[in-house]
């Protein structure tokens, strides 16, 4: 029987600075990324316990390729 994975508590998301509400769900615990900086970050787009969108499905060892831009630049 498959787990069933628990619903995160609207309380428990931040909003972000245009509306779009999001969730940590490990946080780092190395140094502050500054201004500048490139990181690379995995995404989940979810709608009613749906995973429509992920970056973590794809060819290779490590799965599908993370999303990469430098902190505090406009897109």
């Amino acid at each position: 029987m498959a787990r069933r994975r628990k619903k995160i508590p609207e309380s428990e998301f931040r909003e972000g600075p245009s509306g779009l509400k999001l969730y940590d769900i490990i946080e780092g615990t190395g140094a502050e990324v500054q201004t500048g900086q490139r990181v690379a970050v995995h995404y989940d787009v979810k709608f009613r316990n749906v995973t429509f969108i992920t970056s973590r499905q794809g060819l290779g060892v490590t799965g599908g390729t993370p999303v990469g831009f430098n902190v505090g630049t406009p897109y």
